[in-house]
């Protein structure tokens, strides 16, 4: 890589770098590959939103699903989801 990849999300199947792995098993060669690209784009969104979990920062180690229902929102509201069989709350916190 002519540059160095920064891992955010670890994705099942794909690990820390789901871009390059997506890309090699579908030989893309270049940014014209838009079909493979495409193909590539929209599995490893789906597939880090859903099951991917979050490598650095505040949220290290919860998944990018459940981020979206954190502060300054969840402040005033109890959510709980169910991912692959798994449960993660977030419970009102007392301010």
């Amino acid at each position: 890589m002519p540059f160095e990849i920064v891992p955010i999300i670890d994705v099942p199947g794909y690990g820390s770098q789901a871009a390059v792995k997506a890309c090699l098993d579908r030989n893309v060669k270049d940014q014209h590959d838009k079909l493979k690209l495409e193909e590539a784009k929209k599995e490893v969104y789906l597939k880090g939103f859903n099951e991917g979990v979050m490598l650095v920062g505040d949220y290290k180690g919860l998944y990018p699903l459940l981020v979206l229902f954190l502060p300054p929102f969840s402040l005033y509201y109890l959510f709980e989801i169910i991912l692959n069989g798994r449960t993660a709350k977030c419970r009102k916190l007392s301010l």
